[in-house]
């Protein structure tokens, strides 16, 4: 039996049936007798090639371009080992299998001639900006036999679903709305172009209003409890230690959201005239189911932490009587979730380091990218941003700092020298008012992590400023990189290099794990390297591993029960899937 009778050609009544899979497709084009042999190996590689990165079966694989989008941006070439242009090739080789297999596809590139008429409106998009910007929308016009003339809204409606369901585009919305906005100036801007102005859309989820909103009062009393939190009264019976200038930057941000958070949920903006407002437990509620709202209805470690905020400033700062502090408090135990370990997130993409291959390839990236880099650096600014990752990446594997101390680190102040020379210890000083913990962090870099600290800050550092800047991982004004910009980039770089998954914070794990492999029980050492002031705030996140550890002792226990050439098959401990670890 055939593949067409096994299936309607239509995507749509396919997919009623049950769907297809990859596995149909190459049988699909097996029989297709007009395709050459080369094109039909060609394109059974590429599918191939993905089924293998993948590590699935072709019979397991939707042929489903957002699907396979889907699982494709997780994917990174090096990781497969293999070039950045080969898996090009395959991403657009699978995306031409689909669709001369029938399924509903949008090319990575349309490669078809354009109408005429569009022909003569892309020779006067002179901006390069408005040219390649279009040209993927233009292409889809032409490919659907639409003239300029018959563009409507309609039409960028149908583009955005064809973008969101049949393409490989990791971010689709973000293209579409490109689009969108190209378009508007093109009709203002170039001759002949349609005279018609689409709604771009509004994609941000950011919901926090100004000050300037609100009354006067709001933000004074604001800032006297936030002077308050910083300057605490010695006195005061519920006097807490004075709070680091990081936690008051958070805290004033906090507030504005709660009370952004009031007004959205139908309350004017000139009633809410100081703290007392947003405690009064109807209007905690209704700021509290805001946020439920946009988590999906789930709560969340953030949501707990703004009810438990909401009550701090009804007890320290309004002074509420008892019942309305109770009310408070229920809400937070009833947001409350377990913190007391690691989260799933964290605990999946640690087992990418249950491989030992993957550990290395991590622990050598940094000079990788240094050997890398001096064969090809010309002298650009993007070479100096390389050595800027490989040398934060490096500080992290050593000494695994918060990504806001990471940031933090003035040249002037926070790095030590033993003595002049190449030959000196260089020190890492932090001092305890800039830490989460309060306590001080100071070490000392590695011979191999100095000299990509040196090598920065001579030849590349200067690369990244116009000025000068006290600053070791400037942005380019100057001033203090962002950290929550600069972990995307950290963790984009990782990717890039290894395709590993790996934030910021991940390197902390991550020292747990290999303290734990290393030596199973001992929790005291991974306090002291990630600066925690007690060991049970390690050993209530951190258990997990001794779980890992008893499982790889009874293993041994089972070994010693097998047969005699089983048992001796293993000889040395390494790690096993799960984290396990033992004997091969």
């Amino acid at each position: 039996m055939t593949l067409t009778n096994r299936f309607p050609i239509l995507t749509e009544e396919r997919f009623s049936m049950g769907g297809v899979t990859l596995a149909d497709v190459i049988e699909r084009l097996r029989a297709d007798a007009t395709l050459s042999p080369q094109r039909r190996d060609d394109l059974s590689s590429a599918l191939r090639t993905l089924a293998r990165a993948l590590n699935l079966d072709l019979s397991m694989l939707p042929a489903d371009p957002r699907i396979l989008g889907l699982k494709l941006s997780e994917l990174s070439p090096a990781a497969m080992g293999i070039g950045v242009g080969r898996w090009r090739n395959v991403r657009s080789l699978v995306l031409a299998a689909l669709k001369r297999a029938g399924v509903k596809a949008m090319p990575g590139r349309y490669s078809v001639g354009r109408l005429p008429a569009w022909q003569k409106l892309d020779r006067r998009l002179l901006d390069p900006g408005l040219r390649y910007g279009l040209s993927r929308f233009i292409g889809y016009l032409s490919d659907n036999f639409i003239e300029p003339a018959q563009v409507v809204p309609a039409t960028f409606e149908a583009f955005r679903v064809a973008l969101e369901a049949d393409s490989f585009l990791r971010n689709p919305r973000t293209l579409y709305r490109t689009a969108c906005k190209l378009w508007n100036r093109a009709t203002t801007s170039v001759k002949g172009w349609p005279a018609l102005i689409v709604d771009v859309p509004d994609y941000n989820r950011r919901y926090a209003l100004t000050f300037s909103t609100f009354p006067e009062s709001f933000e004074a009393d604001i800032n006297a409890y936030l002077t308050s939190l910083s300057r605490p009264d010695p006195f005061d019976e519920i006097a807490a230690t004075p709070a680091k200038p990081i936690t008051i930057k958070q805290r004033r941000i906090q507030i504005l959201e709660l009370a952004s958070a009031l007004v959205l949920r139908g309350h004017a903006p000139e009633s809410i005239t100081g703290l007392a407002v947003l405690v009064v437990p109807a209007n905690a509620k209704e700021i509290l189911r805001f946020f439920l709202e946009r988590s999906g209805g789930k709560s969340t470690a953030r949501i707990h932490h703004l009810a438990c905020l909401l009550k701090s400033i009804g007890r320290r700062w309004v002074k509420l009587d008892e019942q309305p502090l109770e009310e408070l408090g229920a809400m937070c135990r009833r947001l409350a979730i377990s913190e007391n370990s690691m989260t799933n997130k964290n605990r999946g993409r640690l087992r990418q380091f249950d491989d030992e291959a993957n550990i290395r390839t991590l622990v050598s990236l940094p000079e990788k990218i240094i050997k890398r880099l001096r064969k090809s650096d010309r002298g650009q600014r993007k070479d100096a941003l390389q050595v800027q990752f490989a040398l934060a990446i490096a500080i992290l594997l050593v000494a695994m700092p918060r990504i806001a101390n990471l940031t933090g680190i003035r040249v002037d102040q926070h790095i030590k020298y033993a003595r002049p020379g190449a030959k000196g210890v260089t020190h890492v000083v932090i001092p305890g008012e800039e830490t989460k913990t309060g306590e001080p962090q100071e070490f000392a870099l590695p011979a191999w992590v100095a000299r990509i600290l040196e090598l920065f800050i001579t030849h590349y550092r200067p690369r990244l400023l116009d000025g000068p800047s006290e600053w070791l991982f400037p942005n380019p004004a100057g001033a203090r990189r962002s950290t929550a910009c600069f972990a995307r980039q950290i963790e984009r770089a990782v990717k890039q290099h290894t395709g590993l998954i790996v934030n910021a914070h991940l390197f902390r794990h991550l020292t747990v794990k290999l303290c734990h492999r290393a030596n199973p029980g001992d929790m005291e050492t991974p306090r002291r390297l990630l600066n925690h002031r007690s060991i049970q705030t390690t050993q209530r996140f951190y258990a997990e591993f001794d779980t890992l550890a008893a499982h790889a002792r009874y293993d041994d226990i089972l070994d010693g029960l097998r047969e005699p050439k089983q048992a001796a098959a293993k000889a040395t401990v390494v790690p096993r899937a799960g984290g396990r670890y033992g004997r091969r």
